[in-house]
This record gives C-alpha cells, structure tokens and sequence, in this order.
C-alpha cells in the first residue's frame, strides 16, 4: 500500500519523478502511474485503487494540471475519499475550487526547499518503508491459538536471536 499519491499533468513529468525519487529515498512508498500500473492492467482501476489505499496525496499543480481531466477527476475522487491533499504549486497557475482550501506549497523555489516543505508536513503517520527480510519468519506452531501478546513475543526472540 503506497502511502504517497501524486497526481500530475504528464507535461510536468520531469519534475514529479523528481519529486518521487527524493520520497522514496527519504523511505516513504510513493506511488505514480508510471510506477504503479503495470502492462495490460486498467488504467482507471488501478487509479481509484491507488487512491484508496494511500494515506496523501500531492498534486502537482500547473496550468497544465489545470487542464487536465485525469488531475481534476483524481483530485475529486481524493476528496470524497477524505484524503490528506497537499497542492504543489509549480509555476503561476490559479488553484482550482476544488483546490481552493488548501494552503499549497510553493514550488517555483528549489528541490530541496520543495522536499523540504514536504518532510515537514507529511503525516507523521506515514510509515516510511522498512527493507523486507530476506527470508520471512516462519510463524511459530506452538502460538497457534495463543494470545497476539504471546506472538509477538515468540518475533521478537526470533528476531534478537539472529
């Protein structure tokens, strides 16, 4: 479950993968299309499923995403999902009214002032992502009906053991 969205015209790609990249090296699951739908998978579905299942999303906003049916239908869907929106400026374009509420981050300034804004009001519920193991651990046989308690004991000694 991606815990970034980030909607964009695609005339403002090359920032978005930018902006993207330096998330995901900060740790934090950041998904686009590009990186999100796979060859041959609806391209609506898989939208409206991204959205759901992220926690924020940013939009990239510009003249371009102004015009852009796909940023207003994304936008849309975001809000009657309740989700956190966070509007990137990135050149003079006015918010739309769906947009209009929201205090936006001004990205005609640097990368770095951008994702810095960014790392400063990002819920500090997102998780950031943790390396997966190379090898899960097997759940214990002996906790099976056991309390959670019980469980996440037996991880944890499994996990300081090695």
């Amino acid at each position: 479950m991606a815990q970034i969205f980030i909607s964009y015209s695609r005339h403002d790609q090359d920032i978005v993968y930018a902006v993207a990249d330096a998330l995901r090296a900060k740790g934090y699951d950041v998904w686009t299309d590009v990186t999100g739908i796979r060859g041959g998978a609806t391209w609506l579905f898989e939208i409206q499923k991204a959205i759901v299942q992220s926690q924020t999303v940013l939009v990239v906003w510009s003249k371009a995403a102004h015009e852009s049916q796909w940023v207003e239908r994304e936008v849309i869907y975001a809000l009657d999902h309740q989700k956190t929106i966070i509007p990137i400026l990135i050149d003079d374009a006015k918010l739309n009214l769906a947009l209009i509420n929201l205090q936006p981050i001004r990205g005609q300034g640097s990368m770095d002032d951008i994702l810095a804004q960014l790392v400063d009001i990002l819920p500090s519920s997102l998780p950031v992502s943790l390396p997966s193991l190379e090898h899960p651990l097997p759940l214990p046989t002996q906790a099976k009906g056991k309390s959670l308690v019980a469980l996440r004991q037996h991880l944890i000694t499994q996990i300081d053991g090695e």
